[in-house]
């Protein structure tokens, strides 16, 4: 019987480890996946924006990635990839749009990203390094906040960025915000030491002072669900009445159902909220074209009481209105993929596990209400990190507590013989 990783260390055999070398790129290459990120984001509002550099780098880095995953089965970044691929064409072939359009440059970078991130997320320790250095770029945009940004054309003030930084949008600067807050909750949660812990939880409350600020009301419900679910060992017996709890407020606030009332309390407008009035008329849009959609440059659908066209605010139904339900479907297939991946690594004790769950889960319910927050760099670094799992290295610090509670608990169901047997090996 295959045994897994808490039972070989109950009986004191040692876990060999995945030493992962081919296929691995230099730590380069990840400094200049950083300094990407970083120029994307920061390169107008410091002036020092150049035509078409940061593109060309980043398809010279991602050619340079796909050369190096050569030597490892890769079939897991098929989906993403034919899902991109499949869009464009119809958009280009069918639609008769142009490369150059805002939406189909932003999926040619979201191509080079995945290749990018996929081969990066085998390093060890890159999804942490990645959280630090997206909260670094979240500091550096603080300077170009602006408390009175008005939001599309309903002429309401969120707390939004200067429009030269990349997500300068309120409901991505808010989403980018508690991608950080959920995993420095985490990682306060997972630290043994009380300064790492309060370190951690004191940038989490930050960011989340920062989703607070913009008035997005998704990322909070989604942040809350998200360490809700990280919490589920301590609340035990309370975690279903409690996650029951959040999903049902989110459920209400996703259909709009009491947006009159929030309206009285918060003067919030309904430009992303609505959903029970928008879906069904994309949904109806989508079976009139089920097989290629209706394009880019024809996504909004007017909706009775909203004075302008509005967007679908969901990723799948998105992908499904612009081009079809060809991108849609590699797209969820992808979706499940990572899903069951990640309940796996949980199981398996995989490096990552603690975060892995509640990471995806918070970017699921952002992706619900939002369009393209799929090919952020912070969701694709949670879904390629999330796959490469199974090949990664097993056996995380944060989990050294819980593995050693799983092997004392297996030695005292052991007879005798075989516990002093066992405790002797594993002192050894």
């Amino acid at each position: 019987m295959k045994l897994n990783t808490a039972q070989k260390r109950a009986q004191g055999n040692p876990i060999p480890r995945v030493k992962i070398t081919s296929g691995v790129p230099a730590i380069l290459a990840e400094y200049l996946y950083y300094g990407l990120l970083t120029y994307a984001n920061m390169a107008v509002a410091w002036g020092i924006a150049l035509p078409n550099i940061g593109a060309g780098v980043m398809a010279g880095l991602a050619a340079i990635c796909s050369y190096r995953l050569r030597s490892r089965d890769c079939s897991f970044i098929v989906p993403p990839l034919c899902c991109g691929c499949s869009f464009l064409l119809i958009q280009i072939i069918i639609h008769d749009e142009s490369l150059l359009h805002q939406i189909n440059r932003a999926f040619v970078t979201w191509l080079f990203s995945v290749t990018i991130v996929q081969t990066l997320s085998f390093r060890r320790d890159f999804l942490h390094r990645f959280a630090f250095v997206a909260f670094a770029i979240l500091l550096l945009t603080l300077p170009y906040i602006n408390l009175d940004y008005v939001a599309g054309n309903t002429g309401l003030e969120r707390a939004g960025l200067d429009h030269s930084i990349g997500f300068a949008n309120p409901n991505d600067l808010a989403a980018w915000s508690g991608f950080c807050a959920v995993y420095f909750i985490i990682r306060g949660l997972a630290s043994r030491g009380a300064v790492n812990r309060m370190s951690a939880w004191f940038v989490g409350c930050v960011c989340l002072f920062i989703i607070a600020l913009t008035v997005s009301r998704a990322p909070l419900f989604a942040c809350a669900i998200a360490v809700t679910v990280s919490l589920r060992h301590i609340l035990k017996r309370q975690f279903i009445a409690v996650i029951m709890l959040i999903v049902l407020s989110w459920i209400v606030y996703a259909l709009g159902l009491t947006d009159q009332a929030l309206r009285s309390y918060t003067e919030r407008g309904v430009e992303d909220t609505g959903r029970l009035l928008i879906w069904p008329l994309t949904i109806e849009r989508i079976l009139d074209s089920p097989l290629v959609g209706v394009g880019v440059s024809d996504l909004k659908t007017f909706v009775p009481g909203f004075t302008v066209p509005i967007t679908p605010h969901n990723g799948f139904l998105f992908l499904a209105l612009s081009s079809g339900l060809i991108p849609a479907a590699f797209f969820g297939f992808y979706w499940i993929k990572v899903a069951k991946v990640a309940f796996r690594s949980t199981t398996d004790l995989y490096l990552n596990a603690p975060f892995q769950i509640p990471l995806l889960l918070y970017a699921f319910m952002i992706m619900s209400q939002l369009d393209t927050a799929f090919m952020a760099p912070w969701a694709t670094v949670v879904f390629c990190t999330t796959m490469s799992t199974p090949v990664g290295e097993r056996h995380s610090k944060v989990f050294d507590n819980r593995l050693r509670q799983v092997r004392k608990r297996q030695l005292l169901m052991q007879p005798q013989s075989s516990y002093t047997s066992a405790r002797h090996n594993s002192q050894l």
